[in-house]
């Protein structure tokens, strides 16, 4: 997430790809890049349940601290 906010990432394509590339210096660190498919499946299967429920939790959160 680092990468995607300092370089202004345009999606999730560009930080797979730029992961690819350094696909060996993950290796040393015993990480493999993700696959570009595998967010496009993720997108399919899961619901939008969650992101809903999450987003109403922070702004709620939000709203509960700032009133405090």
């Amino acid at each position: 997430m680092l990468f995607a906010q300092l370089f202004h990432a345009m999606g999730l394509h560009c930080i797979c790809d730029w992961l690819l590339l350094k696909s060996r210096v993950l290796a040393s660190f015993g990480a493999t890049p993700p696959i570009r498919e595998g967010h496009y499946n993720a997108k399919k299967e899961r619901s939008a349940e969650f992101p809903v429920e999450l987003f109403w939790f922070v702004l709620m959160s939000r709203c509960y601290e700032s009133t405090y």
